[in-house]
């Protein structure tokens, strides 16, 4: 008669089987559950890795009917998943992050600009960007002198709003490459212009009680607005910012057209694209109706517009 002799290292005891099983379907479904969750999701790829490495191990025994065959299916499932749902997060965020940005800085006509995201045809109610500006624009560096600054005005320079510049509306008569920025801080970035523009004959800014910096460039000289010393309306305008009621009448407005001709309605002189109430970048003839409510209009390129 033959004697059985037990293996003396005998088969794997089903419950250290069934916690290698357990351990692969928890960390199976931990790493399914970050997939969905922004940032977690790049603990996916350990975890389902992890799991499905444990859950490889038990299947041999699994078959072999020593383990539970629910608890090893499910964390071979659940890991493959979460190394799925990693990958599928790893794509999204390379989408996202490949997108243009509004804030990217380009070279054009020898002038650096900061360009906004690309935008359909413009409409009657869309706000167009002149063709000549953005609403981010590094100023053309002027060889002219700097005027001395006086108590009747402000020449070039940057001046700090509230103790050497009171807020409030300021108007220049014009001159070679006149610009101004209005700044939330001096760190000289882009993110610290709050409005900007490079003006073309006479102009307005509007400084706010919030603003911390006005920087001007150019030999423009920047006077406070006095309504007695405006112009009365002229007939004919060329490019410009006039205000609404004083030196241009409300009504509408006709130009034969010319280069790269922008007229914009503004409801204030702030230099910010919220002040838009309506723009367009005409190529030939064109008409614009100024309405009383109306605070400027701005006129900018080579053509001249007559009431009528």
């Amino acid at each position: 008669m033959s004697m059985h002799h037990p293996d003396p290292y005998g088969p794997m005891p089903q419950q250290k089987q069934n916690g290698l099983a357990i351990s692969a379907m928890v960390l199976g479904i931990i790493g399914t559950l970050f997939g969905f969750i922004p940032v977690l999701g790049l603990l996916s790829l350990p975890l389902g890795l992890t799991g499905l490495v444990l859950g490889l191990v038990t299947v041999k025994a699994m078959m072999a009917g020593r383990t539970s065959t629910g608890f090893t299916v499910t964390g071979l499932v659940t890991s493959v998943s979460a190394v799925i749902l990693f990958f599928a997060q790893a794509v999204l965020w390379g989408s996202v992050l490949s997108e243009p940005s509004s804030s990217a800085v380009v070279s054009q006509d020898g002038r650096e600009r900061l360009i906004l995201p690309t935008q359909p045809q413009p409409s009657q109610a869309e706000s167009v960007l002149p063709p000549e500006t953005s609403q981010a624009v590094v100023p053309e560096t002027s060889s002219q002198p700097r005027p001395e600054r006086s108590t009747a005005g402000y020449g070039e320079g940057m001046y700090k709003v509230g103790s050497e510049i009171e807020p409030g509306t300021y108007r220049t008569a014009g001159g070679d490459r006149c610009y101004y920025s209005r700044l939330r801080d001096a760190t000289g970035g882009i993110g610290s212009i709050i409005a900007n523009d490079n003006l073309r004959g006479q102009g307005y800014v509007a400084l706010q009680e919030t603003d911390a910096y006005i920087n001007f460039s150019g030999d423009c000289l920047w006077e406070p607005v006095d309504a007695a010393k405006l112009l009365p309306p002229a007939g004919k305008y060329a490019s410009g910012m006039y205000k609404v009621g004083s030196e241009i009448e409300p009504g509408t407005y006709r130009t034969a057209g010319g280069d790269s001709c922008y007229y914009s309605r503004l409801k204030d002189a702030t230099g910010e694209i919220g002040s838009i109430i309506a723009n367009d970048v005409l190529r030939g003839q064109g008409f614009v109706t100024l309405m009383e409510s109306d605070a400027y209009i701005k006129f900018s390129g080579t053509c001249t517009w007559t009431k009528g």
